[in-house]
């Protein structure tokens, strides 16, 4: 019991900390060393950098689409093998992030054969998938405005606070030496 309640008040305190990072911009370095702080800067101005020149050839993979003869949504399997190649092959996300998408992919297509969706927009595809926004190209057209803010939780893992127009929360691993993409999220409300 004792224990749970150390893990319930340590889970508050980080909670609390996003929160409050997420409800405005906090500069907060952290502990982060000089070293660290180039490192994760590059790596996530080079995110968005690389996503700037490979955005068009990803949102022209056709992910999802309606098939059959009740024109219901389905999960594009030869999209999404194309769309997880050009992840993986950029290096710069790690097997967490990896996976998840997996699962994006695969939770989506058995909402769509139970829910039998076929008007509107598909369902979880709204937004651009890696930047979560209607609007992408509003966020890479001011990429020279992108400001990184650090915020430490351990020696190999960082929460990075990158504003643009919106603003973005991108959680690194380091793993062999090179600071690996775990998560990216819109802080925003979109």
């Amino acid at each position: 019991m004792k224990s749970f309640i150390i893990r319930v008040v340590l889970a508050v305190g980080l909670l609390a900390s996003c929160f409050s990072v997420m409800s405005q911009p906090s500069g907060i370095e952290g502990n982060c060393t000089p070293k660290q702080k180039n490192e994760l800067s590059i790596a996530a101005r080079g995110f968005f950098d690389w996503y700037n020149q490979e955005s068009k050839s990803i949102q022209k993979i056709t992910l999802v689409a309606k098939t059959g003869a009740k024109g219901t949504y389905r999960i594009q399997w030869k999209g999404v093998d194309s769309f997880m190649n050009i992840l993986q092959t950029s290096g710069m996300f790690n097997e967490e992030y990896l996976d998840n998408w997996k699962d994006f992919f695969k939770t989506r297509d058995r909402f769509f054969v139970e829910q039998s969706q076929s008007k509107g927009v598909a369902s979880g595809f709204e937004f651009d998938l890696l930047l979560q926004t209607a609007r992408p190209s509003t966020v890479l057209k001011d990429l020279k405005k992108l400001k990184v803010h650090f915020i430490n939780y351990t020696e190999d893992a960082y929460l990075v606070e990158v504003s643009v127009v919106n603003w973005y929360l991108v959680y690194f691993k380091k793993e062999a030496g090179k600071w690996k993409i775990s998560d990216v999220s819109n802080a925003n409300d979109e």
